[in-house]
C-alpha cells in the first residue's frame, strides 16, 4: 500500500517541529508535551502503514527520551498546543478523542462519574456595550488603599479571609461578596480593579491560564465559599488553551466519564483532581457571566455591582471545602554538607554577556570550566558532566548563575553568596 500523499509530508514535518519544541527546557518535561508525542502517536498508529517511516522513529525517539516533570505552567503561546491543533486537522478530530488516546496507552486520567446534560444552566449573559453605572476606579493592591485614595479599606478577620483551598495569583475581597471575576489570559488585569470592588462585591478575582489545573483550582475556591453566586469571566483567552470557553463547557455539560470536559474546545481539558459533587455544586452555585475578550475594567465592574444587587443569598448546603495538598514551612539550615563532587566559583563578563563557571575538587584542584550565557544551560552541562551531586548545592547553583547573570542586566557587581547553614567538623576542605 502506497502512503498518503496528503499526511504524510505534513506528519513528518510536525515531527521535526515537535522535536525541535523538545529542545525547549520548559517544555521537554511539560505535561502538554508528554501528551502531544501520545497524541502523535495515536494519530500514526491510526495510519497504520500510511504512517511516514521518519516520523515514527522521531515520535519513537521522543516517548522514550521525554517524560513528565511537571504540569502545564500556563505558557503563552504554547508551543505544543500549535502541533496538536494540527494533529488535530490531520485526523479529522481523532487525535483529540479520550478513547483514541487510551488505546494508544496516552492517557492518565481518573474514572470519573458522568455528569450529564440534564442540569438546568444558568443563562449567559454578553455584555456589547459600556454600562454607565460603575464603581470607583481606583487602582491599587487589594491589602490596602491607594496612595490619596479617598476609598477606606475594609478589614476582614483572619478566620474570614481563609476559606480558599488553592493558590494561585489572584485578589482576595469581601469574603461575603457574591461575584468571582476570572481574568483567564490578562495576567495583571485583576491588579488593576479598584479597592471597593474588592471590598464590596467581589470575593476573589485572578486570573486563570490553563484548561485543567487552572480551572480545578477555580471550582475548588468557588465551592469553598456559599456566598459567591456569579463567576465573570474577562480578559483575553490563552491561545490554544481556550480556559474561558473550557470553564463555559464545564457549566454546561459537566465531564465524561473519561474526565473530559464535555464539548471543550481546549486541547487539555482533563480533569484529575474534582469529583463529582465538586463539579456539580459548581454547575448549581454560580452563573457564568461572558465578558470573554472584555479587558474593560470600568465594564466589568459595573457588571460586578449589578450582579451584586441581584445575588440569589448564600448557595443552600454545606460548603465544599476540599482538603487542599499539605503545606509545609521551609526551615532554616543548621549544618552545611559539602558536595562530594566539588565546588564552583561563578565569574560574570558583562563586556560579552557571558559566564564563566569554574568547578573545584574538595581539595582544591581545578577541574575544568563550563562557560555560557544561558544559566539554565550551563546547569545543565554541569548536571551532564556529574560536576554536582546534591539537590541543595543545584539549587543553590542555579540562584547563584541567575544572580550573575541579572547582574550583568542591571549593572551591579556580582558576589558570590554562600551556601546556606554553617559547615560542620566532618565536611571541612581539605585545603
Amino acid at each position: 500500500m502506497s502512503e498518503n500523499p496528503t499526511k504524510t509530508p505534513d506528519l513528518i514535518k510536525l515531527s521535526r517541529s515537535l522535536a525541535k519544541i523538545g529542545t525547549i527546557e520548559k517544555c521537554e518535561g511539560c505535561s502538554c508535551y508528554i501528551d502531544t508525542i501520545n497524541e502523535f502517536d495515536a494519530v500514526l498508529q491510526g495510519e497504520g502503514k500510511n504512517a511516514p517511516t521518519e516520523a515514527r522513529a522521531e515520535i519513537d525517539h521522543l516517548s522514550k527520551k521525554h517524560q513528565s516533570t511537571h504540569n502545564c505552567i500556563g505558557c503563552d503561546p504554547c508551543y505544543p498546543v500549535a502541533v496538536s491543533n494540527q494533529l488535530f486537522e490531520i485526523s479529522g478530530g481523532k487525535s483529540a478523542d479520550i478513547e483514541s488516546l487510551a488505546a494508544a496507552g496516552a492517557c492518565d486520567v481518573p474514572s470519573v462519574p458522568t455528569i450529564g446534560k440534564s442540569l438546568p444552566v444558568s443563562p449567559l449573559i454578553n455584555i456589547t456595550s459600556k454600562n454607565e453605572a460603575s464603581c470607583a476606579d481606583t487602582s491599587c493592591d487589594c491589602n490596602a488603599p491607594a496612595e490619596n485614595s479617598s476609598v477606606v479599606s475594609k478589614t476582614f478577620t483572619a478566620s474570614e479571609m481563609a476559606w480558599t483551598v488553592e493558590t494561585g495569583d489572584y485578589r482576595l475581597g469581601n469574603p461575603k461578596g457574591s461575584v468571582a471575576i476570572a481574568t483567564l489570559a490578562s495576567e495583571d488585569l485583576y491588579k488593576d480593579f479598584s479597592q471597593q470592588l474588592c471590598d464590596d462585591d467581589c470575593s476573589i478575582c485572578g486570573k486563570v491560564f490553563t484548561e485543567n489545573i487552572g480551572i480545578e483550582k477555580v471550582v475548588k475556591n468557588i465551592v469553598a465559599n456559599p456566598n459567591i453566586r456569579f463567576l465573570i469571566l474577562s480578559g483575553q483567552e490563552a491561545k490554544g488553551h481556550q480556559t474561558g470557553a473550557c470553564i463555559k463547557a464545564l457549566h454546561t455539560n459537566g465531564v465524561n466519564e473519561r474526565g473530559r470536559i464535555a464539548d471543550a474546545t481546549g486541547k487539555r481539558p482533563w480533569i484529575k483532581t474534582l469529583t463529582a459533587e465538586q463539579v456539580q455544586r459548581f454547575r448549581e452555585q454560580v452563573e457564568i457571566v461572558d465578558l470573554i475578550g472584555c479587558d474593560d475594567k470600568a465594564v466589568i465592574e459595573a457588571k460586578a455591582c449589578e450582579l451584586a444587587l441581584r445575588s440569589p443569598g448564600v448557595m443552600a448546603g454545606s460548603a465544599l471545602k476540599a482538603e487542599g495538598v499539605p503545606h509545609h514551612l521551609a526551615r532554616e539550615t543548621v549544618k552545611l554538607k559539602l558536595d562530594r563532587a566539588g565546588f564552583f566559583i561563578i565569574h560574570p563578563k558583562p563586556e560579552a554577556n557571558w559566564l564563566m563557571v569554574e568547578h573545584y575538587e574538595n581539595s582544591g584542584k581545578a577541574t575544568c570550566v563550563v562557560e555560557g550565557s544561558d544559566p539554565a544551560k550551563i546547569c545543565a552541562e554541569i548536571i551532564e558532566l556529574g560536576l554536582i551531586s546534591q539537590l541543595d548545592h543545584a539549587a543553590y547553583l542555579g540562584r547563584e548563575l541567575e544572580r550573575a547573570k541579572l547582574s550583568m542586566q542591571l549593572d551591579f557587581t556580582f558576589r558570590q553568596d554562600r551556601a546556606l547553614g554553617d559547615l560542620d567538623g566532618e565536611n571541612t576542605p581539605e585545603w
